[in-house]
């Protein structure tokens, strides 16, 4: 029998900064937009996102906290300053309760002159990459773009700032920097450019 090529799951790419800036100006709805923030923002899994908790956020830090991410282990990243002031609003007219992207089907309860939410389930990854696919749609982004081509593109945006290789893992949550690598595979440009140690001796 002749032996089939095996099959290999394209990687999405990462986005361009216009592309991104772009995406959060035209998703529908506050919700989404500031999750699709958050997720750019501190590099998540869609995974992790959807299962944040509202004490996961130190606001006075700027750090974001991942529980039981893959693999098993804890981990924090940075939170943007920039989203801050938008989660704040968030948090005090929604009042999320347990969850802060709670499922819209969660009930309420009933016997409270305020009725809160109760904690319920967080919302589904399937309806946060449904809501970035209309998204990406509307605005004609071609190439293979999922809802990680955000975190991809935290990793290529960071590197090319000048943030090192082991910082990035460390804050991806990767359990080996070659994984964090493959991540980089579209930088399109240097971070700086070529030179020799031995130049650079005192």
């Amino acid at each position: 029998m002749p032996r089939m090529p095996k099959y290999r799951m394209q990687r999405a790419r990462p986005l361009t900064r216009t592309e991104i800036k772009s995406l959060l100006e035209n998703t529908r709805g506050s919700r989404y937009r500031l999750m699709f923030s958050v997720i750019y923002g501190s590099g998540l899994r869609v995974s992790e996102a959807c299962a944040l908790k509202v004490s996961d956020l130190d606001f006075k830090n700027s750090k974001l906290y991942i529980r039981n991410t893959k693999g098993g282990r804890h981990r924090e990243s940075v939170l943007s300053k920039n989203v801050t002031v938008e989660l704040k609003e968030y948090i005090a007219s929604r009042r999320p309760g347990l969850w802060l992207f709670p499922s819209v089907r969660n009930e309420y309860e009933t016997d409270l002159l305020f009725p809160e939410q109760k904690n319920g389930k967080p919302i589904s990854a399937r309806s946060v990459q449904r809501e970035f696919w209309l998204t990406k749609n509307k605005l004609g982004i071609s190439g293979t773009v999922s809802v990680h081509s955000l975190r991809h593109s935290f990793a290529t945006h960071l590197i090319e700032y000048g943030m090192s290789l082991f910082s990035l893992q460390r804050l991806l949550g990767h359990q080996t920097v070659g994984t964090t690598i493959g991540y980089l595979q579209s930088i399109e440009y240097p971070v700086m450019p070529d030179f020799s140690p031995l130049d650079r001796l005192p």
